[in-house]
């Protein structure tokens, strides 16, 4: 059986989150049974989506547990008939249906006065939340599961520690409260990201992601193709206007503690080009601006706005491609110097250096 980088530290993970009493199947457990993994996922997606349909129709009444723990359909009783146009043949109303009773009703649900009914209510309240918790966990470490088998982790050497028990905790707080399948996306993203090196994302980000609402991922996802190196963003307001990034969204991206440098004095990139060795500005997707000097040391200064740390872990978790436009401009400023420009496709060499595979005219 293959696995991916990372693994021995993703086993740790599941084997930490079992001994939280989630009861999920690791990838320890599957070796022993000696089935594929992706077989053992596949099932339990399956059985998952089946206890999601059983988990609601608890929840809307349309089914009930009985003492012997089945589910079977809910009584329902049976519909008032109509009245006839003209009434009956005497002139009044149909007789209403005999009210039900428990002995009518051999799925009868107890009333919400008992005490024994009101307590066992309650406790089914709480079995119901927490099944469908474990169920979005499961789901999330699944989507982690995907993510480390997309190819996407590069690097051949293990992480020399592992996560704190307070991160796996808050990652699990996040997770199994996270129904929405683009979220659980980004918790799955956290998981691998912090399997594939140990501190990939603090705390703070995690805390972050639980509070994020729809405004602010939609104002995250709009930034995130604008990162350069994963530092910083080039201040080119009207390209940014163009994708909805105004000074008023701008603005709201720096109060949350993302960006800085959106008013009062400006923040400039700086960096020193000298020959013989090129320079990179480097993309979110890994393409790369990729410049050099044929006539001595040239100084580049570019109007920025810098990404804070959390700024910087958070655009982390999505895929995104940099827009042609902004390419093209930070391309011909770069010319407007002196310096030779191409265009290059580079990937990360794990200790924050980039192998430039390809490189094109600009």
């Amino acid at each position: 059986m293959t696995w991916v980088p990372g693994e021995e530290l993703l086993i740790k993970f599941w084997d930490s989150i079992d001994k939280l009493g989630t009861g999920m199947l690791s990838p320890t457990q599957i070796r022993r049974e000696g089935k594929a993994r992706a077989e053992v996922r596949r099932h339990e997606a399956l059985s998952d989506a089946q206890t999601r349909l059983d988990v609601e129709d608890l929840l809307a009444g349309r089914r009930v547990l009985t003492d012997s723990g089945k589910l079977v359909a809910a009584y329902t009783p049976p519909a008032r008939p109509l009245p006839s146009p003209s009434g009956s043949a005497s002139g009044d109303a149909p007789n209403p249906p005999a009210p039900t009773t428990q002995a009518s009703s051999p799925h009868h649900v107890m009333p919400i006065e008992d005490t024994v009914g009101l307590v066992r209510w309650a406790r089914m309240g709480e079995d119901l939340k927490a099944a469908t918790q474990l169920m979005n966990l499961r789901s999330v470490v699944r989507m982690a599961e995907d993510e480390l088998d997309s190819g996407t982790n590069t690097s051949t050497s293990e992480p020399k520690s592992e996560a704190s028990e307070d991160w796996i905790f808050q990652w699990r707080e996040g997770a199994e409260r996270t129904s929405s399948e683009d979220m659980q996306r980004l918790w799955a993203r956290l998981l691998a990201g912090e399997v594939k090196q140990s501190g990939s994302f603090s705390l703070r980000t995690l805390s972050f992601v639980r509070t994020l609402d729809q405004y602010d991922a939609q104002l995250i996802a709009r930034l995130a193709p604008f990162s350069i190196q994963g530092g910083w963003i080039a201040k080119y307001e009207a390209i940014l206007g163009a994708a909805g990034l105004g000074f008023r969204e701008l603005q709201h991206l720096e109060d949350l503690g993302l960006i800085i440098g959106i008013g009062g004095i400006g923040m400039r990139w700086r960096t020193d080009v000298t020959p013989p060795g090129p320079s990179l500005y480097v993309f979110h997707d890994n393409q790369a601006i990729r410049y050099e000097s044929d006539s001595g040391t040239v100084r580049v200064e570019q109007p920025s706005m810098p990404l804070t740390r959390l700024g910087q872990e958070v655009l982390k978790l999505g895929s995104f491609t940099a827009p042609a436009a902004y390419i093209q401009a930070l391309a011909d400023d770069l010319k407007q110097k002196g310096l030779r420009v191409s265009r290059s496709v580079v990937e990360p060499t794990g200790d924050g250096a980039f192998f430039i595979v390809s490189t094109s005219p600009l």
